[in-house]
């Protein structure tokens, strides 16, 4: 039903209007090329806006708002004002304790477009067409499924009180910044509004604007812009006083009434900084999170490539493009702990020291080549792009992935033996013993399974389940894939627990062990095989092992691999990888276990059927259902479909068209990450 334009609230009103204002100063056009960042950074605040109003339930009628009462009039007043200055930005400036119209405004209306019909489709909910866009800026941050934002545009679009669209006539820097800190005042006293849980729900949807706005910039100049402007928004911070809050509401009201007495004065609005609990404001946290995943992607992007150079590491601020890729370690320098197996398993982890440091290997072997013996350099050029990212991870800890030090070529120093293996070496957090060792789930599921260890509580197991699936996204938001994800590459640190002690030797022993470990803090390990998903030219045959078959999409198993038919690795069969795993922790037991496969006996043709066996044979989801509920078996099973659960599509899909990425991206939070942080146990 389509409401008159009086029949809406008025919170709905100014709100949208403000969302009109940001929309239309980052759509004028001739914004000078050397300040086009400085948009991204106006759109930031934009999103920031549409967040919050998401949370707290802004719409056409007031009924769902969760907004006190007390504070509507409050709330009405801090948003009239972010739209007053919205749009008298450019027009005028304070003198004197005046308004006054500038003599030559910033920006201008733009009166005559002739380039689309009224009712043209394009521009329907207030959003222009390609063709009268400046730049593709619109469409590098989210449309699809936000909804609060058709909403408002097309509310404003019917109300024909704003312009169409601006231009700017001259650009002024300093004024430029001046409405950034101003607006982002604004955003963050909003966000001190919100009560605890509205709070969380925010944190939890800014992190997934923060990722979705990362799938749909993919070229290294949008990244790089997003970049900069998240350093630009940080140098900005920095130059102005910040003071601690301190004090109770009644305070909070007071800086409102301050802020609202006067919202062009940039020196009240500098006393007034809103700090978080960690010390930065809000928007400085939620600016260098985006800043983060964008210098992560711009570096997996050009690393083994002609783009990374010196110039381009600068403006990352990593250096030199050889202190980025200068990450091979020597051999000796490292002090093995664990004797040497005679029968090599391909992925145990070994205790070793480097220095001081008390470290663990992660190995991954190679083919050397005939004629020489020695590695071939592509596969020198993955290992160094692999640790040079899971390195700077160190930094951003984007992914939960383990603090990672270097690598070396295992080459016996006295024989020279050489083992044709690379060791990864990670790094144990300063939190555990030098002499714990880490555990993986896989070890803690067989425990439970011999009667060596407790089960944990559901609660526990949905908690696991929930950060993983979370690990996953982050990383298919920079199109990173892990490539193998199992049960085995999720690890663990207690003090408390020895990895031997989980062993079944055969015998009787008293009492099962009680896993004392945080849940809600695993490592996801195993990046063997992680490559970027654009790099076809690196995919390489999966090794073969009907234990790690298990998790494979059947479309990407070794066996199919070895015909010459497999796949190209998709983002799909990470998301299936992942179900296999859910199914683990629900069960609580390894995957072999669950199905009754006898892993040394098994052939291809019984991993292939895996997948159909989970979704047909209705055994498997009725125990996910029957000990987890409705919400787990439906994202399990929407993991193991894959995209036909996951997008709404009518056409092939392509994991390379960003938009269609992005859709990816937006299921797989809906059907799996946000229903995984519903489940009540």
């Amino acid at each position: 039903m389509d409401l008159g334009l009086g029949a809406v609230s008025l919170t709905f009103q100014v709100f949208s209007g403000c969302v009109k204002g940001y929309q239309l100063l980052t759509e004028a056009k001739h914004m000078p090329d050397e300040y086009k960042y400085m948009r991204i950074q106006l759109k930031k605040e934009q999103y920031r806006l549409l967040d919050w109003g998401s949370v707290v339930g802004v719409a056409e009628h007031d009924d769902a708002l969760g907004i006190s009462s007390s504070d509507k009039g409050l709330l009405h007043d801090i948003l009239e004002q972010q739209q007053q200055l919205l749009f008298s930005f450019g027009k005028y400036e304070k003198r004197y304790q005046r308004f006054q119209l500038l003599e030559k405004s910033l920006v201008q209306e733009i009166l005559e477009e002739g380039n689309a019909a009224e009712g043209d489709e394009a521009t329907v909910a207030g959003f222009l067409p390609p063709a009268r866009a400046d730049t593709d800026l619109q469409s590098r941050f989210p449309q699809e499924g936000e909804i609060l934002l058709k909403k408002c545009l097309g509310w404003a679009k019917k109300s024909r009180t704003y312009p169409r669209r601006l231009r700017w006539a001259s650009f002024d820097k300093a004024k430029f910044e001046q409405l950034l800190v101003k607006l982002a005042k604004f955003n963050d006293f909003l966000r001190e509004i919100l009560n605890k849980q509205q709070l969380a729900c925010l944190i939890t949807r800014t992190e997934r604007t923060n990722r979705h706005i990362i799938q749909l910039n993919n070229s290294i100049e949008q990244l790089m812009e997003i970049f900069r402007a998240g350093q630009a928004s940080s140098h900005l911070k920095r130059a102005h006083t910040r003071v601690e809050e301190s004090g109770p509401s009644g305070f909070l009201h007071w800086r409102a009434r301050v802020l609202l007495h006067d919202s062009s004065s940039l020196s009240d609005l500098q006393s007034l900084s809103l700090e978080s609990s960690n010390g930065e404001t809000s928007e400085h946290a939620d600016g260098q999170s985006l800043a983060r995943l964008a210098r992560f992607k711009a570096l997996e992007t050009t690393i083994g490539t002609e783009h990374l150079t010196d110039e381009r590491a600068k403006d990352l601020e990593l250096g030199s493009a050889k202190q980025i890729t200068d990450v091979e370690l020597s051999a000796g320098e490292i002090e093995i702990l664990d004797s040497y197996d005679e029968e090599y398993e391909e992925n145990k982890r070994t205790e070793a020291r480097l220095g001081e440091k008390h470290v663990w290997i992660e190995w991954k072997t190679y083919e050397p080549r005939v004629f020489d013996g020695e590695p071939d350099p592509k596969i020198i050029e993955r290992i160094v792009a692999l640790v040079a990212l899971l390195k700077e991870n160190n930094w951003s800890r984007q992914f939960r992935a383990p603090p990672c030090l270097g690598y070396f070529r295992d080459i016996d120093p006295e024989t020279g033996d050489d083992r044709c293996r690379f060791g990864i070496v990670f790094e144990k957090s300063r939190d555990v013993a030098r002499s714990t060792k880490p555990l993986d789930l896989l070890q803690l599921l067989r425990a439970t399974d011999t009667g060596r260890a407790e089960k944990p509580s559901l609660t526990e197991r949905v908690e696991l389940a929930r950060v993983v699936a979370e690990a996953l996204e982050s990383l298919h938001a920079v199109n990173w894939l892990h490539k193998g994800l199992r049960s085995e590459n999720i690890l663990f640190f207690c003090d408390a627990l020895d990895p031997e002690e989980l062993v079944f030797d055969g015998e009787g022993k008293e009492g099962a062990l009680s896993l004392d470990l945080d849940f809600s803090a695993p490592y996801l390990s195993g990046f063997d095989y992680a490559r970027p998903a654009e790099n076809e030219d690196l995919t390489e045959k999966p090794p073969e092992n009907a234990a790690y078959d298990l998790y494979r999409h059947p479309s990407v198993q070794s066996s199919r691999g070895s015909i010459g038919n497999a796949a190209n690795f998709r983002k799909e069969f990470d998301i299936y990888a992942l179900g296999v795993v859910l199914f683990e922790i629900i069960y609580w037991q390894p995957i072999d276990r669950i199905m009754n496969i006898d892993l040394q006996k098994t052939r291809p043709s019984t991993t292939l059927r895996v997948r159909n066996r989970l979704l047909t044979e209705r055994k498997f989801l009725a125990h996910v259902k029957a000990n987890g509920g409705t919400i787990l078996e439906r994202v399990v099973q929407a993991c193991l479909v894959g995209l036909d659960a996951l997008v709404e599509r009518a056409y092939e899909y392509d994991d390379k068209d960003p938009s269609q990425a992005a859709k990816l991206q937006i299921g797989f939070n809906e059907r799996v990450v946000e229903k995984l942080r519903e489940v009540k146990v």
